[in-house]
């Protein structure tokens, strides 16, 4: 909950093209059930991140927010923080700041 009393909820989603990043996973021999470990898939190329924010007074959704990233981490005072690799394969970490505009 912020200082206004709104919930906030991020929820991780299928990104769109997550289906792209599952072709160069080979399964293993039938009936093991099994895939192998590389090439696995990163979560930042898998999912995106819904953000809802929910007035609980009125039972109602006020926003709803469909953000590219994959966000991890989501601190009280608004910020929020998602990972990713760069083009070199770098892994960084960006902080995003959240909040609601009326």
């Amino acid at each position: 909950m912020d200082h206004q009393g709104l919930l906030w909820v991020f929820t991780l989603v299928a990104a769109a093209d997550y289906q792209t990043h599952w072709r160069n996973v080979k399964p293993l021999p039938p009936g093991t059930g099994e895939v192998e470990a590389e090439p696995f898939p990163e979560i930042h190329q898998l999912y995106e991140t819904m953000i809802e924010v929910i007035d609980l007074q009125r039972a109602t959704v006020i926003t709803r927010l469909r953000h590219p990233e994959a966000i991890r981490a989501v601190s009280s005072t608004g910020q929020a923080a998602s990972y990713s690799l760069n083009r070199d394969g770098v892994p960084q970490v960006d902080i995003w700041d959240v909040g609601l505009v009326r």
